[in-house]
């Protein structure tokens, strides 16, 4: 927008990775509560950066914790637990997380909260620091059994040949590769090929003019644009 804005100082930093799949990105409003070790808490923290479309399709957004929110907490604590959730305001309000990160500044320390799911609107996941149990030492054994569930309903198993091996009979959209990965690929290939033709061009040779860049384009993928702005012939009124 052409402008600078100074960012507040902050004993705490919020970094939110959001993951790099279909649909995964979200408007949805999105709040968090910080545990530490000692079972303080921080107040719910608004995550959202003003004129910013935070929670993009693969992009980490950082937030600058408002003190106000941390005062429950020591400030050279250790944080222990996240608290986080979000409602289903807006069309596109389903989110995939890869991780949150919280860093303390006073300390230098960071801890990180693996996610790798989908949030679903309304409830509140509690995510450990680094995160990880068995299933007999699960502090929230009904958030466990809860995504046991919803992967019991998405992988549900069938035998589509009689006599054959069990098949999953409708396979999870998660598993799927998507159209949109194929056509990055395909979108990626030719400017990768038209890169490496201009550099040979450029690196080869003298031009003889203008039109010599036309060279550049081949008839398999990178084709010649139906007007292009190299062709001296047409009129530039």
């Amino acid at each position: 927008m052409g402008c600078v804005f100074t960012k507040p100082s902050s004993d705490f930093m919020i970094y939110v990775q959001t993951g790099d799949r279909r649909n995964a990105g979200t408007d949805a409003n999105v709040k968090i509560v910080m545990h530490d070790e000692s079972g303080n808490s921080s107040a719910p923290i608004t995550l959202d950066n003003l004129f910013k479309n935070d929670f993009e399709r693969g992009c980490l957004d950082t937030f600058h914790v408002p003190s106000n929110k941390i005062q429950g907490l020591q400030r050279m604590g250790k944080i222990e637990r996240v608290e986080v959730w979000k409602d289903d305001a807006w069309v596109a309000s389903d989110w995939f997380v890869d991780k949150i990160v919280v860093e303390n500044r006073v300390t230098n320390h960071t801890f990180v909260f693996p996610i790798f799911r989908w949030i679903k609107a309304k409830y509140h996941y509690q995510i450990r620091h680094l995160d990880t149990s068995l299933p007999q030492f699960e502090e929230y054994p009904e958030q466990r059994k809860m995504e046991l569930e919803e992967k019991r309903e998405a992988y549900q198993f069938d035998q589509k040949v009689p006599g054959g091996p069990a098949q999953v009979k409708s396979m999870p959209s998660d598993e799927q590769f998507s159209f949109d990965y194929k056509w990055d690929i395909v979108s990626l290939k030719a400017k990768l090929i038209a890169t490496s033709l201009l550099v040979k061009l450029m690196a080869h040779g003298e031009w003889d003019s203008l039109s010599t860049l036309t060279n550049v384009y081949t008839e398999s993928t990178f084709h010649v644009p139906k007007v292009s702005p190299l062709d001296c012939s047409l009129p530039l009124g």
